[in-house]
């Protein structure tokens, strides 16, 4: 798994904000442990889920004369022509994905 290097900056940026965020909560609340572990679970899951935002994942790609190839994840559903106005004003495929 690689990350897109658009999203090396803002996972970054998250990591110091929630550390900078759980050391205060631990300076200041360590009275209370319940609730310092509990937002440093919160937080782990929130940076978790930030990285996984930006991952690339591998993927098989297969080459044959047969197939369609999206550009995004999904499944198509349907090809059919259509007619664009806006802007080629022809008609066109069109690819439905699920």
């Amino acid at each position: 798994m690689t990350i897109h290097r658009e999203g090396k900056a803002t996972i970054a940026l998250t990591f110091a904000v929630l550390a900078l965020l759980n050391t205060a909560v631990f300076y200041f609340l360590s009275d209370s442990p319940v609730l310092c572990w509990t937002i440093l679970g919160i937080s782990i899951v929130f940076f978790l889920f930030i990285v996984s935002f930006f991952r690339i994942p591998s993927r098989e790609m297969n080459f044959d004369e047969r197939l369609v190839v999206a550009p995004a994840d999904g499944k198509i559903v349907v090809i059919e022509e259509t007619y664009e106005p806006e802007y080629f004003r022809i008609n066109a495929s069109r690819c439905l994905s699920l």
